[in-house]
């Protein structure tokens, strides 16, 4: 993420958007985050109705707490992720931020600095508890399955772990995706796709699948293939006559 940012203001939009260098360069997420603040504070038609009474306390203890965490974030998606939990305080669909000119990883260097910095963690015991985050899920095409595990850091309450892939790019025991919790069904989550890449997005959980079905719970998968399909309704005789011409 550049420390140059361009913003677009509209009567009911508010989009953030960020240039992005790549991920393997370093940000000031410092910098970027005082000017969302700012421009919140100064453009967002709603900051007055959302912000006061015990919500100004409320608002004013995490924008210092995350205005502290910025100083120590230097990659781009971490920096994004940190933005869009500022955003969740106000609740508002309209409010947005996103980081721009996002390019596949081509450069051999650069793709082997990313797959040498990706975390790996050794899987032992997988909880798997009806409704519960944690569980062995796979995306949308079953390229990949992981198992989302509780490890925590300042970034993730939960970590995403390969355990087989079908791309020779990721191997079993790195962490292909991290969740940080803001409510029981919301997490900040950071992915990282083929090339290494992180991105940040809002994901939710309903019990079986993140993000609407971009990761589904394996037990979820088992009971969709086990459901028999339903009957066919009876056909009922008619008298109708049909032409077909070729």
């Amino acid at each position: 993420m550049s420390t140059q940012a361009l913003i677009q203001l509209f009567t009911v939009l508010l989009f953030i958007g960020f240039q992005k260098k790549s991920t393997a360069q370093s940000c000031d997420c410092e910098k970027e985050f005082l000017f969302l603040k700012n421009q919140l504070e100064s453009n967002y038609a709603g900051f007055s109705d959302k912000v006061k009474g015990n919500n100004k306390k409320k608002y004013e203890k995490l924008t210092g707490s995350l205005l502290m965490k910025s100083r120590s974030i230097q990659t781009g998606h971490y920096c994004d992720g940190l933005q869009k939990e500022l955003i969740t305080f106000f609740k508002d669909g309209h409010i947005q931020t996103g980081e721009t000119g996002i390019k596949p990883v081509t450069d051999s260097a650069l793709l082997q600095q990313l797959f040498s910095q990706t975390e790996s963690l050794q899987l032992t015991n997988i909880p798997n508890k009806p409704g519960s985050i944690e569980g062995i899920y796979y995306s949308t095409d079953s390229t990949y399955k992981i198992a989302i595990i509780k490890n925590k850091t300042a970034f993730r309450d939960y970590a995403g772990v390969i355990v087989n892939s079908k791309v020779n790019t990721w191997t079993p025991g790195q962490v292909k995706l991290e969740l940080k919790q803001l409510t029981p069904g919301t997490f900040i989550a950071y992915s990282y796709s083929r090339d290494h890449s992180g991105n940040a997005a809002l994901y939710n959980f309903d019990g079986h699948r993140l993000n609407n079905g971009t990761w589904t719970k394996a037990d979820a998968m088992a009971i969709k293939k086990s459901t028999p399909p339903t009957a066919p309704l009876p056909v009922r005789s008619s008298t109708t006559k049909h032409s077909i011409y070729k």
